[in-house]
């Protein structure tokens, strides 16, 4: 049986498996329509290259230069593969078209949702009344004490007056469990906070964008961005913040760096945050986040890894007796070890248990 792996040897394994920002390639990718792949409409007119709904997205990225590996279900996909020689044509229109978007335009880069309030596609009127939304909260209180500073913080109000974001709380399922993770969050992008007092903060998958939200609050002179690769969701909260706004966009595809670039500025800096992501999007936002000069640190709390990475880290984590606490001890331990090898400068490792959620490790 083989021997588990330290913490240092998972870090390196990810550096054989994994491209870091510094050495993708040119690709193709951003000339698809990607929502066409997955069998979401997108409206038909986004001057991008669709394909067939049942498109195994994961082999037409790896043959557009997206990604370094092909789909990892390979005979046993369920999903058609296609040519590469017919996916290249399909795409020359459109990578050679002055009209159409090109892979330099930030058309593919991002979709932007404008910040004015006439732009609130998607809003609909929340008929939840404010006492009602706090009734909800409260009754979790017992749970951290992050749920009473946020009944006692001084834009509840704003939260509760405007539609959307008391939309964006009545919504949310587990929002006491947000509350926590974005309060646990900016508390550590604050501690960044004090040694950069001008930042672009960008909310790494975002989703609906809960963790951005309050930092605009508690930062309303920076400028914060939700990155997320859904460009699909309801997100007209986002109109309410003037600090706050939402692009469309893929981690893993070399766009993302250049569109952080963009953002922050030439000369600025900026912080990359992330709360619970899941398999390899936390060594990604590590990768970023070493890799770009104009970043000035990331904090980051991890879900979970999957893949080899994932594998070795959960022998690893056996090795100290088994169980959810240790397996997770060990993926801390391991994106730390990962920080530390790409000269991350100064890496810190907390765990809040003020948290609800016990994935509560920070890095």
């Amino acid at each position: 049986m083989e021997a588990p792996k330290s913490p240092e040897a998972v870090a390196v394994s990810f550096h054989q498996k994994f491209r870091t920002a510094s050495d993708q390639v040119a690709d193709h990718s951003g000339c698809v329509c990607w929502s066409s792949v997955r069998g979401q409409p997108c409206g038909g007119d986004c001057g991008l290259c669709h394909f067939p709904a049942d498109t195994c997205g994961s082999h037409l990225n790896f043959l557009l230069g997206g990604r370094r590996r092909g789909c990892g279900f390979g005979d046993r996909c369920k999903k058609v593969h296609l040519e590469q020689g017919n996916v290249l044509a399909a795409i020359e229109p459109f990578s050679r078209s002055a009209a159409a978007p090109t892979l330099s335009s930030s058309a593919v880069a991002s979709r932007t949702i404008s910040r004015t309030k006439n732009s609130t596609s998607g809003s609909k009127k929340c008929t939840v009344p404010p006492h009602v939304v706090v009734a909800r909260i409260k009754k979790h209180s017992d749970k951290s004490p992050y749920i009473d500073r946020f009944l006692n913080s001084p834009f509840l109000n704003d939260f509760l007056d405007d539609n959307d974001l008391r939309l964006l709380l009545a919504s949310t399922k587990n929002r006491a469990k947000e509350i926590c993770e974005a309060y646990a969050a900016a508390d550590r992008v604050l501690e960044i906070f004090k040694d950069a007092p001008s930042l672009t903060i960008f909310d790494i998958c975002s989703g609906k964008g809960f963790l951005a939200v309050f930092l605009s609050f508690l930062l309303p002179d920076c400028k914060i961005i939700m990155l997320d690769a859904d460009g699909n969701m309801k997100v007209p909260h986002v109109n309410s913040r003037p600090n706050l706004s939402f692009h469309q966009c893929d981690i893993f595809q070399k766009d993302c760096a250049r569109l952080i670039e963009r953002e922050t500025g030439e000369g600025g800096k900026c912080i990359l945050v992330g709360i619970h992501l899941c398999g390899n999007l936390t060594p990604r936002l590590i990768d970023l986040g070493c890799s770009l000069d104009c970043c000035s640190g990331f904090v980051v709390c991890p879900c979970c890894l999957k893949g080899k990475l994932g594998s070795d880290c959960n022998c690893a984590g056996k090795a100290l007796g088994g169980g959810q606490n240790n397996n997770y001890n060990v993926l801390i331990d391991t994106m730390r070890a990962e920080a530390v090898s790409r000269g991350g400068g100064t890496v810190k490792v907390e765990f809040d248990d003020k948290m609800i959620s016990p994935k509560n490790g920070f890095v």
